[in-house]
C-alpha cells in the first residue's frame, strides 16, 4: 500500500511539473512574439519604436501593428517590414508623419502595408487622414500598400501619401517612391484628394520640387477600377493652382481639372475612364496648346456631347464616346492607339 502511495505521489508530481513547464513555454512564447524590434528590443507598437529610437536607428516590423493614430518620425529611422513564412507583409494600422529637422536626414519605409482610417477623431495625433505625410527630409519609400481601412467613412480631403517640403528646409536628400500599390482614394467637393498628391509652392509654407512626375506615376501602381483620382502634382502659387501631371479614373474629375488646373507651360492628363460623364457640360473644354491628355483602359471614355477645342494633343488608346473634337491651332494633335474605338466622335481640323 505504501508503495502504491509513493508511486502516486510521484506520478501528480511529474504530471504537475509538465503541466508548468508547458505554462512557462506558453508565457515564454506570449513575452518574445516578435512585433517592432530595435537591435532585439521588442516593443507593442510603432509610437513606442519610434520615440525610444535613436537617429540611424532600423525598426524591423513582424507582426500587424494596431496603434490607429498618427505616429510622427521626426529623426532619420529605417522601418522596414519583415516577410512571413507566406512572403506576406505586415500590416501597420495608423498614419506617418515625416517631419525631420536636419538637412541630412533621412527617413526608409519598406515592406509594409499602411492601412489608415482617414478621419480627424480628436486632436492631430488622431489625424489619420493622409496615410503617409511628408512635411520635410529626405524619403525612399519601396513596396509599400497604402489603403483606407474603410473608404467609405474617410473624411473629405483623405489621401494616401502628400509629398511637400517646408519652405525654409536645407534638406536636399532624394525622394524616391518606387514599387509601391495605392487603392481608391474618392475625389473631394472640398479638398483636394488623391492616391498621390506632390504639393509645391503653398504660399509661406512648402518650397517647389524637382520630382518627375510621369516616373512617380509609372514606377508605382494605382487603382483604376473606380472613380478615383490616382495622382496630382499640383503648384499651389497660382490662382487656380495649376496642375502639372493628373491622373484618375474619373471623367467628371478629368473635366473639372481641364476647366481649371491646366498649367501654362505644360501639363499632362491621364484618363483611366470608369463611367461616364455625369454632369454634362455644353460649355467647349479647352485643351491648351502645352497639354497633353492620354485616354487609356478597359473602359470607353464617354464624354456625353463635350466639344474639346484642341490646342495640344490627345492619345487615346482605349473607347472613346460623345465627344466633338475641333482642332484649334497647328501643335493639335491627335492620335489613336490599335485599341482604340471610337463611338459617336466627330473630329474637326482647324480652319
Amino acid at each position: 500500500m505504501n508503495k502504491i502511495f509513493k508511486v502516486s505521489i510521484c506520478m501528480c508530481l511529474i504530471i504537475c511539473f509538465t503541466i508548468f513547464l508547458q505554462a512557462c513555454d506558453n508565457n515564454s512564447q506570449q513575452k518574445t512574439i516578435k512585433q517592432a524590434t530595435i537591435s532585439g528590443v521588442n516593443y507593442s507598437s510603432l509610437t513606442e519604436a519610434v520615440k525610444n529610437a535613436k537617429s540611424g536607428d532600423t525598426i524591423k516590423i513582424y507582426n500587424d501593428l494596431k496603434d490607429n493614430k498618427n505616429v510622427v518620425i521626426d529623426k532619420p529611422l529605417t522601418i522596414k517590414g519583415v516577410l512571413n513564412n507566406s512572403r506576406l507583409k505586415p500590416k501597420f494600422y495608423g498614419s506617418l508623419t515625416i517631419d525631420t529637422k536636419g538637412e541630412n536626414d533621412e527617413v526608409n519605409i519598406e515592406n509594409l502595408e499602411i492601412i489608415h482610417k482617414g478621419t480627424l477623431e480628436d486632436g492631430n495625433n488622431n489625424d489619420t487622414r493622409i496615410g503617409v505625410n511628408l512635411l520635410n527630409g529626405g524619403l525612399t519609400f519601396k513596396s509599400n500598400l497604402v489603403a483606407l481601412d474603410d473608404e467609405n467613412n474617410a473624411d473629405n480631403g483623405a489621401s494616401g501619401m502628400i509629398i511637400s517640403r517646408r519652405i525654409n528646409s536645407l534638406n536636399t536628400k532624394p525622394i524616391v517612391i518606387r514599387g509601391n500599390t495605392f487603392e481608391t482614394y474618392k475625389p473631394s467637393q472640398e479638398n483636394t484628394s488623391s492616391a498621390l498628391i506632390i504639393k509645391s509652392n503653398l504660399p509661406s509654407l512648402f518650397q517647389k520640387l524637382a520630382l518627375n512626375e510621369g516616373e512617380l506615376y509609372n514606377q508605382n501602381s494605382f487603382s483604376t477600377s473606380n472613380d478615383g483620382n490616382l495622382m496630382i502634382s499640383a503648384d499651389y502659387s497660382n490662382n487656380p493652382t495649376s496642375y502639372s501631371f493628373f491622373a484618375t479614373g474619373s471623367v467628371d474629375e478629368l473635366i473639372k481639372a481641364l476647366e481649371n488646373n491646366q498649367d501654362e507651360s505644360g501639363s499632362s492628363f491621364i484618363l483611366y475612364p470608369h463611367s461616364a460623364l455625369s454632369n454634362a457640360t455644353s460649355e467647349p473644354i479647352t485643351i491648351k496648346e502645352k497639354t497633353y491628355l492620354y485616354i487609356s483602359g478597359n473602359n470607353p471614355a464617354n464624354f456625353n456631347d463635350v466639344t474639346f477645342k484642341l490646342g495640344g494633343s490627345m492619345v487615346i488608346n482605349s473607347g472613346i464616346e460623345n465627344a466633338t473634337i475641333e482642332k484649334t491651332a497647328d501643335t493639335a494633335n491627335i492620335m489613336f492607339g490599335s485599341n482604340a474605338k471610337q463611338n459617336n466622335i466627330t473630329i474637326k481640323n482647324k480652319d
